[in-house]
């Protein structure tokens, strides 16, 4: 874990109607035809390809609730060609044992594309803990040894403003830590998978 990263009450449901048959699958061909107190919103993370409709009235009662401002640091790295792979999984284990007990830690996990590109998602609770991670004195010690392992290393702080699930075609505003929490064991496995992962993709 390198980057400088940093219980809901239940929620008020929004009023939903269910698509009618024949819906017309883009925003234009989907709103064409309501009333003007009407918009169409795709379902889902790749709203382009969705082609299921939430049709929400834009006066929906002010009562709505706010979602929590969790805060995901999201990261990269291109490795330098000489760059000590068993020191830095030692290092990264090191720091994920530190930040996964600070207060408002919620998570770390690593993915990676087909095409081998490999992203960290970092999940702290709110900006104030992410700053406080950030600046740690171990974290920043870590940051002297990185130059070591990197040759670059780029890093996106995004605050969450909008929080939702659907359940059966239902949409529901909710606080999702639940979700994402982890504990300090389960985060050091996630690095040591990580690890392994890394070590395979550079072939050592």
């Amino acid at each position: 874990m390198h980057p400088e990263s940093p219980r809901a009450a239940p929620r008020t449901e929004p009023a939903t109607l269910a698509p009618k048959p024949g819906l017309q699958q883009s925003v234009r061909g989907a709103g064409a035809d309501r009333d003007d107190d009407t918009v169409a919103r795709p379902v889902g993370l790749l709203s382009d390809f969705s082609c299921a409709w939430r049709i929400t009235k834009l006066n929906e009662p002010a009562g709505r609730a706010e979602v929590g401002k969790m805060v995901l640091t999201v990261f990269g790295t291109t490795w330098r060609a000489d760059a000590d792979l068993a020191r830095e999984a030692r290092l990264s284990r090191q720091m994920a044992a530190i930040a996964s007990q600070r207060p408002g830690f919620i998570s770390y996990k690593s993915y990676v594309a087909s095409d081998g590109d490999q992203i960290g998602i970092i999940r702290f609770e709110s900006r104030e803990a992410l700053r406080a991670w950030r600046d740690d004195s171990a974290h920043h010690g870590a940051w002297q040894e990185a130059p070591t392992f990197y040759h670059e290393f780029w890093v996106q702080n995004c605050e969450v403003f909008d929080d939702y699930v659907w359940v059966d075609g239902v949409h529901i505003d909710r606080n999702q830590r639940d979700r994402f929490q982890m504990t300090p064991a389960e985060v050091l496995a996630a690095v040591d998978a990580e690890s392994d992962t890394t070590g395979t993709s550079q072939g050592r």
